[in-house]
């Protein structure tokens, strides 16, 4: 009986480590990052229900949600439309399209394009870590 007691507690001990180490799928968590000639500061906490993306963009006063989430995983291509407002109040739609790279990096981004009324450009997020 002591072996088998022995034995559980190794291999409850052993289990914790690997188990704070997961972190979930790779698309969950806070990005940041920034787009256009002006550096418009930019961040994303995304939920991946296994179906489509959600979340929430620039938490915070004025945030707004992911309207339109999509992730194709066997290329790890990202798609995501919202709305933004502006400084003045006035809201458009925003999106962007782009492919995350090093997926299985701690340090992994989504590296693509955005648009918004009429103009366009690249950007790179980067996911953020978790404490």
């Amino acid at each position: 009986m002591t072996h088998l007691r022995s034995t559980f507690l190794f291999l409850l001990l052993t289990a914790i480590p690997v188990v704070q180490a997961q972190e979930g799928h790779p698309l969950v968590g806070t990005w940041q990052g920034s787009w256009s000639e002006n550096n418009n500061f930019l961040t994303i906490i995304m939920n991946w229900d296994g179906q489509r993306i959600s979340g929430i963009v620039n938490p915070g006063p004025g945030s707004t949600e992911i309207e339109t989430g999509n992730l194709d995983s066997s290329r790890w291509h990202v798609e995501l439309e919202m709305p933004l407002t502006d400084d003045i109040g006035d809201s458009a739609d925003f999106s962007i399209e782009g492919e995350m790279i090093n997926v299985t990096s701690r340090t992994r981004s989504i590296n693509g394009n955005w648009r918004y009324r009429g103009d366009s450009g690249s950007f790179i997020l980067t996911r953020q870590r978790g404490a």
